[in-house]
């Protein structure tokens, strides 16, 4: 398995954010919000701006979402705790 972030951030955004939080997986500049749209992510609000919902998705390896996890309906689980990353593991462990 692997882990990738994407968000509608800068690569600069993302460097100093990786460097603080000690993220090591890759995380991807979407500037242009087309990957965030096409996964249904995008948001749009205009004080705000655009900018990527929290989601996760699981993707096997011939590019099928498996699974789908929404912060704002509640299926997804704390992405500050360890318990986001456990539904994830289980997830995957049910492949």
């Amino acid at each position: 398995a692997a882990v990738l972030g994407v968000s509608m951030d800068s690569i600069e955004s993302h460097e100093g954010f990786c460097s603080e939080k000690g993220i090591t997986f890759p995380l991807l500049s979407d500037e242009s919000g087309e990957i965030s749209k096409a996964y249904g992510a995008e948001l749009s609000i205009p004080v705000f701006g655009k900018f990527s919902d929290r989601q996760t998705f699981l993707i096997d390896s011939t590019g099928v979402v498996r699974a789908h996890w929404l912060e704002r309906d509640g299926s997804m689980a704390s992405v500050k705790t360890p318990e986001h990353v456990n539904q994830i593991l289980a997830a995957i462990k049910e492949l």
